[in-house]
């Protein structure tokens, strides 16, 4: 197993603490109305040209691509299947084709994450140890290369204000035969070079049951991260329990939001036990699902979706918090294809798509969008 298919929660100290109980989904009656308004689609059958795009692949996990969205509604993805990315223009046509693995004058090796830059154009951000972001003119044709200081490794990298937030971790054995996992973030100005870093606790897995056969993909937990023009950095800190905690750009805590998930708090013996049991119940790739999604908006507040949840086809739920950690109605976005699918949110749009389901069978795909970009209209301030 490589360092980089090991991946954790994070679990660190935070300065404020803000505690919550959530309503059942469809409780709230006062949550926000949004309405997804179609831009465009494109169907099942389309000819793409690489691996994330081609619903025949396979089932593709989310970490293995990025998405991002420009403010005119153009769309990046990476595809780190074939090493490949492609420019989506704000109508819907593919309008050019980034350089691949050992071709043009930068190889980037390894797709990790899509980003756009302040100045329009765009970067693919090479996760192996290389540590640089390849920076493409919208046309497809290579303008620079970014290149990382801080930790050895970059799991992800996110956009920030005025410059890119990076997740580091650092596997190790552990005396007790499982595995201990250094977690580390770090800001940086828009050349590259590290603005300020934090490392955060190690966390300790322990040794895995003998008895279950746990394939590579149960080890692929990316942390919950998200970050925004606000400056704005929320990591998901635990494991097993609902939890949130929100940083500057100079990585200092501002606040942490927890969900009461008991009717009285634990003691700590009854704490590790709770732990103890749901790491034998869940692998830890379904840990990290505890959070679904979690959406930096550009004015600083964050929306999040929880798992477990149930929402009514063609709705999304959030839970919403502003900038300074005050918990706000909930959100709902209605106007989305009826089946399941993939979401990217970035500022005011939407794009939508939807992994290949072998569970299908043939034809049953007929009619249905396969991608689609919306144009987020609300009715109330964010």
């Amino acid at each position: 197993m490589t360092s980089r298919s090991i991946r954790l929660l994070i679990i660190c100290t935070s300065a404020t603490f803000i505690s919550w109980a959530s309503p059942a989904l469809g409780e709230s009656s006062n949550a926000n109305v949004i309405s997804a308004v179609s831009q465009w689609t494109r169907p099942y059958d389309v000819d793409l040209s690489i691996g994330f795009l081609d619903p025949e692949a396979n089932s593709i996990p989310e970490e293995l691509y990025g998405v991002a969205i420009a403010n005119d509604g153009a769309i990046l993805v990476s595809d780190r299947i074939t090493d490949a990315a492609i420019l989506i223009d704000p109508h819907g046509t593919t309008s050019a084709a980034l350089g691949q693995a050992g071709e043009g004058p930068e190889d980037h090796r390894e797709l990790g994450g899509a980003l756009f830059l302040d100045n329009g154009s765009c970067g693919v951000f090479d996760s192996s140890f290389a540590k640089k972001v390849v920076v493409f003119e919208r046309d497809g044709s290579y303008a620079s290369t970014i290149y990382l200081g801080g930790y050895r490794q970059y799991v992800r990298l996110l956009r920030c204000e005025d410059g890119y937030v990076g997740l580091a971790v650092a596997p190790r054995a552990n005396n007790s035969g499982g595995l201990s996992l250094a977690v580390g973030i770090a800001s940086f100005w828009p050349n590259g070079a590290v603005r300020d870093t934090l490392q955060l606790v190690d966390h300790e897995l322990p040794p895995p049951d003998p008895n279950v056969r746990m394939k590579e993909e149960d080890f692929e937990i990316i942390p919950k991260i998200a970050s925004g023009p606000s400056g704005r950095i929320f990591v998901q800190e635990d494991l097993y329990k609902w939890r949130i905690e929100c940083f500057d750009r100079e990585l200092k805590s501002l606040w942490t939001i927890e969900r009461d998930v008991s009717a009285r708090e634990r003691t700590a013996e009854e704490t590790q036990q709770r732990r103890d049991q749901m790491m034998q119940k869940l692998t830890p790739a379904r840990c990290h699902h505890i959070i679904r999604q979690m959406i930096a908006r550009d004015d600083g507040a964050l929306w999040v979706r929880s798992d477990g949840q149930t929402e009514p086809p063609g709705q999304l739920r959030f839970s919403r918090w502003n900038a300074e950690g005050k918990r706000e109605s909930d959100v709902s976005i209605q106007g989305l294809p009826h089946v399941a699918g993939r979401v990217i949110i970035e500022g005011d749009w939407l794009f939508w798509t939807r992994p290949a389901d072998w569970e299908l069978e043939e034809g049953q795909y007929a009619g249905q969008p396969y991608m689609a970009l919306y144009r987020l209209m609300r009715e109330d301030p964010r």
